[in-house]
């Protein structure tokens, strides 16, 4: 099971963005309501009361998941939360509260400090932004040491991060067998050089203007059969920008064009036409000039990218792995569900 969901960045809903919470007051009215509802539901259980979680020993208490709900909220959803929703993303948020603390926890065991020089930046521009109101000034100077946590075990989860996504030397041996491994990332896929000549049926044309194109068309296509050259047609009659260059249009892959033409073309060998047919733009006859197969780039032209790919898919992979063992290794007691908690209010 994926679980690397549950671990986003922690900048996502940091304190610093908790801000919001702190300036949007009918949220805050409806926290403490949750709040309030969420200690009487743990008060019977194992937990402390108060409680909503327990990760290694550390409580997550009822206000900490609100600031951090309310927060989820604004960010994520920009405060329109469906009512259908409801239940669905307070468990997000719970998950992710979770996540976050067992991140923050795993940070601290390395000893990792975080960026200091980082948070004060960041704390100051904030108390600069909300400095002009009284009320929000207020506010921010009670929830500010919280903040300051929140900002700087965010940069503490960076850190992690980067310490786990670390790959260290990547030799030659280690790219050329994610390039043996992965052909289909290298594989320049099969192409085409077409031609096109049509005549043009404007997007309000009539019946009469569709069965007239069609017509010419027609006509067309049997001098093409009879032997004059492609080119010297759709220079003289094709409304395509191409008709310039005899119709030639390059080449082109098969996910560049419309299903109808792929279609039409897929027989084809190279100098044969296609009957006329309708494309959105008017009545079409294609020439296939060539066929390109699908080849392998070779090792020598692509190395750089291969790295960059190899060193993506690998982090990407250490770092998934490292979620799903810290999850599994930790002891997490709940107790509750937010999902019924916000149901009640």
């Amino acid at each position: 099971m994926d679980i690397s969901h549950m671990f986003l960045n922690r900048s996502v809903c940091t304190a610093a963005a908790a801000l919001v919470f702190i300036c949007v007051g009918s949220f805050s009215a409806e926290a403490a309501s949750v709040q309030e509802e969420l200690v009487q539901r743990v008060a019977d259980t194992e937990l402390p009361a108060g409680a909503i979680a327990v990760v290694n020993d550390e409580i997550i208490t009822a206000e900490e998941f609100h600031d951090f709900y309310a927060v989820y909220v604004a960010q994520t959803y920009f405060h329109n939360v469906d009512n259908n929703r409801r239940e669905e993303i307070a468990n997000e948020a719970y998950e992710l509260l979770i996540s976050d603390t067992l991140l923050v926890q795993e940070a601290n065991r390395r000893g990792l400090e975080g960026d200091p020089k980082k948070t004060a930046e960041q704390l100051a521009a904030l108390e600069e932004r909300y400095a002009g109101d009284d009320k929000t000034r207020e506010l921010f100077a009670v929830k500010k040491a919280g903040i300051e946590e929140e900002i700087l075990n965010a940069t503490k989860i960076d850190a992690l991060r980067e310490n786990v996504m670390a790959l260290g030397e990547v030799t030659d041996a280690d790219i050329i067998g994610f390039y043996e491994s992965r052909p289909e990332l290298f594989t320049t896929p099969a192409a085409v050089d077409l031609a096109i000549l049509l005549l043009p049926v404007p997007p309000h044309g009539l019946t009469e203007d569709w069965e007239a194109a069609q017509s010419q068309a027609s006509e067309l296509h049997a001098r093409l059969m009879a032997g004059e050259p492609f080119a010297e047609l759709a220079k003289t009659y094709s409304g395509h920008v191409s008709s310039v260059d005899g119709g030639g249009i390059g080449l082109v892959h098969a996910g560049q064009l419309a299903s109808v033409v792929v279609t039409a073309i897929k027989d084809l060998s190279p100098g044969a036409y296609t009957a006329p047919f309708r494309i959105l733009e008017g009545i079409s006859i294609f020439k296939v000039n060539a066929r390109e197969p699908a080849h392998l780039q070779a090792f020598s032209d692509i190395r750089e990218r291969a790295l960059a790919l190899y060193e993506r898919e690998e982090s990407d992979r250490r770092w998934k792995e490292f979620l799903i063992e810290l999850r599994g290794n930790a002891r997490i007691k709940t107790a509750i569900s937010p999902v019924s908690v916000l149901r009640d209010n």
